[in-house]
């Protein structure tokens, strides 16, 4: 009983449903929030594959992009997945030597310490090693994003932002 009260508010209705059917949450009749910018000029940061927790991926990266994208006037910054390292169970024998911070709350910790530091809006999605950890019914980004004031969680593996009429999509 304990355990379903959690999984129910974890997912939306709809990612319960497609629980339910056996499904996994990478339905394309899934809706996350659309970002729009309006206006022909814009400065966006981009980045991706952080890895936060591997031992391969240090802190310093990160603050050092945050401070380039707030020098060169960024309006905000699109994180295009995998936050964190996350640990495959498939090669957990070996990753895990691989690890600067092992589990899921050490990472999350982790990436909500860094992410804090940046000055700029973030937005978003959850990439295949942050998805190594909802076996455990958790979406690690999600949970980042809604500790973190300026950073809002766009949803599971792609979004979209529209700019001026042109849809960049993040994947």
């Amino acid at each position: 009983s304990r355990l379903l009260q959690i999984i129910a508010e974890r997912y939306s209705e709809d990612e319960l449903r497609l629980l339910s059917k056996g499904h996994g949450l990478e339905d394309k009749n899934l809706t996350y929030p659309h970002i729009c910018l309006t206006g022909k000029h814009h400065k966006i940061g981009v980045i991706s594959d952080g890895h936060l927790g591997s031992k391969y991926s240090p802190v310093e990266f990160h603050l050092k992009a945050f401070d380039t994208f707030k020098n060169e006037d960024c309006e905000c910054i699109l994180h295009c997945g995998d936050l964190v390292e996350g640990l495959n169970p498939k090669r957990a024998d070996t990753q895990i030597y691989e690890l600067s911070h092992i589990g899921y709350k050490e990472q999350r910790n982790l990436a909500v310490e860094v992410f804090s530091q940046c000055p700029i809006q973030v937005y978003a999605i959850s990439g295949n090693h942050d998805s190594w950890y909802s076996s455990m019914g958790a979406d690690i980004v999600e949970e980042i994003c809604n500790e973190v004031p300026n950073m809002q969680y766009l949803g599971y593996n792609q979004a979209d932002i529209t700019i001026d009429g042109a849809t960049i999509r993040l994947f």
